[in-house]
C-alpha cells in the first residue's frame, strides 16, 4: 500500500483524509474547489496533491526526491501547471500582450509561491490574472498529459478571474481530458460564478487550530513550544497570517491598535479621527491588514476575559480607569466584533477606501463595545 505524506500542509486533517481516500480508492475528481481563509493551507495542500499524484515513487508519494518530485518543486514539470494574481509592473505588456519580461515576472512570482506556500499577498497593488496567462492555461489543459498520470492544474484565486476568463474556465470544467485534475483555490467563494462551484467537489479548509500553529511555528522556526512570543501569533486561525506576525513583529502596528481600540473604548471621538487621519495618509495596505489582524487578536482576549469571569464591559465601561482600558466583550459582542474585523480585512484587500473602511470600523467598535448595537449588520 502506498503511504502517502503532506510535505507541506500543516493541520487540515478532514481535507487530507478526504483526498487520500480518493486516491488509494481511484476515485479522485477532476476538480476540487478548494475555499477556506486566507493562508489557511489551500495553496500548500495543492500543491503536495499535485507532488503525490506525479510522484514516480510507488511505496511513498511524495518522495520529494524522484526527477518528477524535482521538477514540480522547480515548477519545470509539463503536467503541472499554477496560475494566481500577480502584481505586473511597466513594461510586462506591450499593446494588451504579455512581454518577455511580463512572462518572467509571473514564472518568478510561481517559483517563490512554491517555495513559500504559506506566503500572504502584498496588497499595496492590487493583483490581477492576465489573460494571457489564462489563455496559455487553457491550451496546458486541452492538450492534457504528457509524462505522468495526471495534468495538475491549481488556479490560485479563481475568484479573481474576470467574466470572459471565468466563462471559459466553465467549458474546460465541463469536458476536461482524461487524467485532468484542476484544484481551483479562494478565499472569496461567494465572489466565484456558481456554474463554476456546481462542477466541482468542494472542500471546505477550517480555522487552523492553535496548536497546530504553534507546532508548525516551532518546526519552521526552531524555537520552544514555550516561547511567549507564540502565544501572540497562535490565534489567528490561519497559519500564513501566524507566520507573517512572527516574520514582521509589528510593534508599531500593535501600539496603533491599542490606541485605537482605547479610544473607542472611551468614545475620544476627535483623537480618534486624528488617528483615523494619520493611518489614511500612509496608504499602507499591508499594514492595514495588520492592524484588523491585531484587532482580531483584541476581540479574542477580550472575549477570553469575560469567560474568567471578568466583570462584564457594558456594566462598567463608563467608570473604565486608564489602567483598565481594555474591558472585556460578551459572546454576542465578540461574534460581531470578529465579522467586523473580518469585512474590514476585505475591504482592505479589495483596495476600498481607507477613510471610509477606518471611520466605519471604529464607529461599529464603539457602538459595539458600549452596548449600543449587538447584532451583525
Amino acid at each position: 500500500m502506498t503511504a502517502i505524506t503532506w510535505p507541506h500542509c500543516a493541520g487540515q486533517r478532514r481535507v487530507k483524509e478526504v483526498l487520500e481516500a480518493a486516491v488509494a480508492g481511484g476515485s479522485l475528481g477532476h476538480a476540487y474547489f478548494f475555499s477556506g481563509m486566507e493562508g489557511c493551507g489551500k495553496f500548500a495542500a495543492a500543491l503536495d496533491l499535485a507532488l503525490i499524484l506525479l510522484c514516480e515513487d510507488k511505496h511513498n508519494r511524495p518522495c520529494m526526491k524522484c526527477a518528477s518530485c524535482t521538477k514540480v518543486l522547480n515548477y519545470a514539470h509539463p503536467d503541472f501547471r499554477v496560475i494566481m494574481p500577480v502584481v505586473l509592473q511597466e513594461g510586462d505588456k506591450k499593446e494588451n500582450a504579455l512581454t518577455e519580461a511580463g512572462w518572467k515576472r509571473i514564472a518568478d512570482a510561481v517559483h517563490q509561491r512554491i517555495q513559500n506556500v504559506y506566503s500572504l499577498p502584498d496588497h499595496v497593488k492590487v493583483p490581477t490574472i492576465p489573460v494571457d496567462w489564462v489563455r496559455e492555461i487553457s491550451h496546458t489543459i486541452l492538450r492534457g498529459k504528457i509524462e505522468g498520470n495526471s495534468n495538475v492544474v491549481i488556479i490560485d484565486g479563481i475568484d479573481s478571474l474576470n467574466d470572459d476568463s471565468a466563462n471559459s474556465m466553465l467549458k474546460l470544467l465541463e469536458e476536461p481530458p482524461a487524467g485532468t485534475v484542476l484544484l481551483l483555490l479562494t478565499d472569496r467563494p461567494s465572489a466565484v460564478l456558481p456554474t463554476i462551484v456546481s462542477r466541482c467537489q468542494i472542500l471546505r479548509f477550517s480555522w487552523c487550530l492553535p496548536d497546530e500553529i504553534r507546532t508548525a511555528l516551532c518546526s519552521r522556526f526552531s524555537v520552544p513550544a514555550s516561547d511567549p512570543r507564540l502565544d501572540a501569533v497562535v490565534n489567528t486561525g490561519s497559519f500564513g497570517r501566524s507566520i507573517y506576525l512572527w516574520e514582521h513583529p509589528a510593534d508599531e502596528t500593535r501600539n496603533v491598535a491599542d490606541t485605537l481600540w482605547d479610544l473607542c473604548l472611551r468614545k475620544e471621538w476627535i483623537e480618534c479621527a486624528g488617528t483615523i487621519d494619520r493611518l489614511s495618509e500612509t496608504g499602507d495596505f499591508s499594514m492595514y491588514e495588520q492592524l484588523f489582524m491585531e484587532m482580531l487578536q483584541r476581540v479574542r482576549n477580550s472575549f477570553l476575559h469575560e469567560l474568567d469571569g471578568t466583570e462584564n464591559l457594558f456594566s462598567k465601561v463608563r467608570s473604565c480607569t486608564a489602567e483598565d482600558q481594555r474591558g472585556t466583550v460578551s459572546h454576542e459582542a465578540a461574534v460581531v466584533l470578529l465579522e467586523l474585523c473580518e469585512r474590514s480585512i476585505a475591504a482592505v484587500k479589495a483596495h476600498a477606501n481607507i477613510t471610509l473602511v477606518l471611520a466605519h470600523f471604529a464607529v461599529a467598535l464603539t457602538e459595539t463595545l458600549h452596548g449600543e448595537k449587538q447584532q451583525s449588520r
